[in-house]
């Protein structure tokens, strides 16, 4: 997660399917992606590539839809999250 300037911020990443749509279920459980959330308390960029603390299945199938929900944010205006995939 990175930011256009330091501040802190929580995103939510959900994921569902088209047959379900509007249903989406949270996959990043009680560690969702947090900017700000260690030293320095405000930050610009963090990096976590540990799907530690509550991740439920992160398995992806075609056509499933990913949305991220801001659940809080503090001095940033624009956000970018970037999700690494691996194909098995």
């Amino acid at each position: 997660i990175s930011a256009d300037q330091a501040g802190t911020a929580v995103v939510d990443i959900k994921r569902g399917t088209v047959s379900a749509f509007p249903t989406v279920s949270s996959i990043a459980g009680s560690n969702p992606p947090t900017l700000g959330s260690g030293s320095p308390p405000s930050q610009q960029i963090h990096k976590d590539l540990t799907l530690s603390g509550g991740w439920g299945s992160t398995a992806i199938s075609a056509n499933d839809q990913i949305q991220f929900y801001l659940t809080s944010v503090t001095s940033c205006t624009r956000l970018n999250i970037t999700l690494n995939v691996s194909i098995p």
